[in-house]
């Protein structure tokens, strides 16, 4: 029978999961909204490499559920993020689609240990 404090702190944590995980999916939200309909390009690209960040994770971790790999992916995601953002209206397409890979793999390191909690 868990004590008090250990529910307690589970509560929270799930609570804290469950906002990561909102946050990743608002994050989704912001780059679709940030990407030309017409480019749905850079959208396959970010969700091949959301599919790949999250195999990595789950090689990674070997079976366990182990958090540490959300802070990673959370500075993945951003830096990539800034750099699409400065660049999202230059020609260089090669950067764009490195960046939003980037900021899927980020993401697949990101959500897969919060899903996991």
């Amino acid at each position: 029978m868990p004590t008090q404090e250990q529910s307690t702190m589970t509560t929270r944590g799930a609570r804290l999961a469950g906002l990561g995980v909102a946050w990743f999916w608002a994050f989704f939200a912001w780059c679709w909204w940030l990407v030309p309909v017409a480019d749905f390009l850079l959208i396959a690209v970010w969700l091949g490499a959301l599919a790949v960040g999250a195999l990595l994770c789950v090689r990674l971790v070997g079976g366990r559920v182990e958090i540490g790999f959300a802070p990673i992916g959370t500075v993945l995601m951003s830096l990539f993020a800034l750099d699409f953002a400065e660049h999202m209206h230059s020609d260089q397409a090669l950067r764009l689609l490195i960046d939003m890979a980037g900021m899927g793999l980020g993401g697949g390191l990101f959500v897969v240990p919060l899903y996991a909690f």
